[in-house]
């Protein structure tokens, strides 16, 4: 999914969404690691966003967030 924005506003709405971060940076690549073991990796140059992990629970992540940057709240 396409995410043009910081890495702080990122952070928002993880936070938001009451989930826990760890960022780990890997250069050209970020890796959010969150509290319920699904990592999203943000590669900041393309703004290109990834959630990993368990497919079931790795789709509801990423509709979460996109609803989030969409500003839709939960």
């Amino acid at each position: 999914m396409p995410f043009l924005r910081s890495l702080e506003d990122l952070k928002v709405l993880i936070n938001l969404l009451h989930l826990q971060d760890h960022l780990m940076d890997e250069g050209h690549l970020q890796t959010f690691s969150t509290d319920n073991s699904e990592p999203i990796n943000v590669w900041p140059a393309s703004g290109d966003l990834q959630v990993k992990g368990h497919p079931e629970a790795s789709h509801n992540l990423e509709a979460r967030l996109g609803r989030a940057i969409a500003g839709q709240g939960n």
